[in-house]
């Protein structure tokens, strides 16, 4: 009889979950946005501000990840930046898509253990993430090139779409020089993860102007 193999997504799945229940539940609040039928489960982190679709673990992950595939551990605050954004983008797109991308966070974080290393990756130092991440994207496993190869995807666009990268690859931008203007969903985004004192004073002033 033909052995069937294990779909990726569960075995991605399987892994990610057997190191979640070790380390147990992050703590969240869930609060209600200006929607009624909107319910958001939003993170308050120290290092990376509020986020919507991240636990702390993710981001953590995710900060390390980026940080290796764009060779780029002296500037913190460009990384953190990227993590933001595609906090953004895995809170607006569609719920299977976010939940994807957060199973290969959470499987790249747990993987280095099944290869004998006694570190999670978001504990490893650079050099050492960089030695692992080299060796297994290129792994016989598809699960594995997968994980990797989605991430660094995401990194790569999010990270060279900051102005703040565009020195280091010889780019002198956009030839209108026209700044950005921020999008609704951007927008909303920055309203819903401003810090609580500031959401309480922007409500109030709103309350007043519409008095």
């Amino acid at each position: 009889m033909t052995q069937q193999s294990l779909p990726r997504r569960r075995f991605l799945k399987l892994f990610a979950t057997a190191g979640a229940l070790a380390t147990g539940a992050t703590l969240a609040f869930k609060i209600g946005s200006t929607s009624d039928s909107e319910r958001l489960h939003i993170t308050r982190t120290a290092q990376f501000g509020s986020l919507l679709a991240f636990n702390e673990a993710q981001a953590n992950t995710l900060y390390a990840l980026a940080q290796t595939f764009v060779n780029n551990p002296n500037d913190p605050s460009q990384i953190i930046t990227l993590v933001k954004r595609l906090d953004e983008e895995m809170h607006f797109v569609q719920q299977n898509i976010s939940d994807d991308f957060k199973l290969a966070l959470d499987f790249l974080e747990y993987l280095p253990m099944a290869y004998g290393e006694f570190s999670r990756l978001s504990r490893m130092s650079f050099a050492q993430r960089t030695a692992f991440i080299t060796a297994i994207q290129g792994s016989s496993i598809e699960a594995v090139r997968v994980a990797v190869s989605g991430c660094r995807m995401l990194v790569f666009v999010c990270y060279y779409s900051q102005d703040a990268s565009w020195p280091g690859i010889g780019y002198d931008g956009p030839h209108s020089k026209i700044p950005e203007k921020l999008s609704a969903q951007r927008l909303h985004y920055q309203q819903l993860t401003q810090p609580l004192a500031q959401q309480s004073t922007a409500s109030t002033h709103t309350k007043q102007v519409m008095k």
